[in-house]
């Protein structure tokens, strides 16, 4: 298991070592040659380079369920890594995979320091005793929200299952654009394209709650009422009953290349392209033929867009259907309405989609 993101479930109980941290770390092997590589930079690079926590190990002890926390190095270019092996094995594999990179680029540098490779010379950022991230003893309870990493207060949030948040594009949309500067280090295409499947494999096996705060609560559709329950009662949700004997990559791959295709600019290799259709018609989003869309009739587009469920006039202009006047609105659009009409406490059978 690699690159697991922050605010996801621990999968297993174990070491966990952040892929970007220490020498030959992801901030040394990549960002280095790429620094070096650009024409204002000089073509000299050594031992000595100091990166973002290019002469830090970050290392927890964690247990399955708990939420995987930020690397105090790296923040948002965290990626935990479940350590297989020891940790001399590791480093020693990554000192040599630096080298590599570095003969292949032809990068000058240094001889190696010998201290890169002595354990006992790197700091450990956490003592594995030490639970990461712990609640003030005198404040409630925050939990990181497992979509954007926001706190969520213990009788706060929302539980979904693992197919309530793999089946939407808008929840693929958000987590591809985060990871953009993660993914503009990759070099070219393909490389990117394998990123795409290792993510969704890593996703697919994940089958523990995932907590969402309010704002979060616009990338997708639920019962919103009852999946606050869940958090207050401490009980595991339920979710859609077609996904509760089976689930895996088939049954979410397309919503998430519909997102990458938006973020990235191009349809992932391993998932086969439907043809495009129209677009919707509220956010101008393309649409493809194998994607549900709602109509929506122009009376309640305009009482959502008093209540603030819409943030703007549609983008196209009306269509009929069955001589009733509205809009095609595409399942990001649907589920951000439903969401905001939730929280306006106006009911979910009130909406007027069909």
């Amino acid at each position: 298991m690699s690159n697991l993101q922050p605010g996801t479930p621990v999968p297993q109980t174990g070491t966990y070592v952040c892929c970007w941290c220490g020498p030959g770390g992801l901030a040394q092997a990549i960002v280095g040659p790429t620094l070096v590589l650009e024409p204002s930079v000089t073509r000299v690079l050594n031992a000595h380079l100091r990166l973002p926590g290019s002469d830090r190990l970050t290392v927890f002890e964690l247990t399955e369920g708990q939420t995987l926390p930020q690397c105090p190095s790296c923040a948002d270019a965290t990626g935990w890594d479940l350590l297989v092996g020891s940790l001399e094995d590791l480093l020693r594999s990554r000192v040599q995979g630096r080298e590599r990179m570095f003969a292949r680029f032809d990068i000058p540098r240094e001889p190696l320091d010998p201290r890169e490779t002595e354990l006992r010379r790197l700091t450990i950022t956490t003592d594995p005793a030490t639970p990461p991230n712990p609640a003030p003893a005198t404040q409630q309870a925050v939990a990181p929200c497992d979509v954007c990493g926001g706190g969520v207060a213990s009788s706060e949030g929302y539980l979904l299952t693992t197919p309530q948040v793999l089946t939407s594009e808008a929840y693929w949309h958000h987590a591809f654009r985060v990871a953009g500067p993660q993914l503009e280090l990759l070099p070219d295409r393909a490389d990117q394209d394998r990123w795409f499947v290792e993510r969704l494999r890593t996703r697919e096996h994940d089958r523990t709650p995932w907590l969402v705060c309010d704002n979060c609560t616009e990338y997708f559709l639920a019962d919103w009422q009852e999946a606050h329950e869940y958090v207050v009662r401490g009980k595991k949700p339920r979710g859609p009953g077609r996904f509760r004997n089976r689930f895996g990559i088939g049954d979410f791959a397309q919503p998430a290349a519909r997102a990458w295709a938006r973020v990235r600019g191009w349809w992932p290799a391993a998932v086969q392209e439907p043809k495009r259709g129209s677009q919707c018609d509220l956010c101008a989003k393309p649409v493809w033929g194998n994607e549900t869309v709602s109509f929506i009739q122009a009376d309640v587009i305009a009482d959502w867009n008093a209540i603030g469920a819409v943030e703007a006039d549609p983008a196209n202009p009306p269509r009929a259907s069955h001589d009733v006047p509205g809009w095609m609105a595409c399942q990001p659009c649907l589920f951000q309405a439903m969401a905001r009409l939730h929280h306006a406490g106006v009911g979910q059978g009130e909406g007027g989609a069909r």
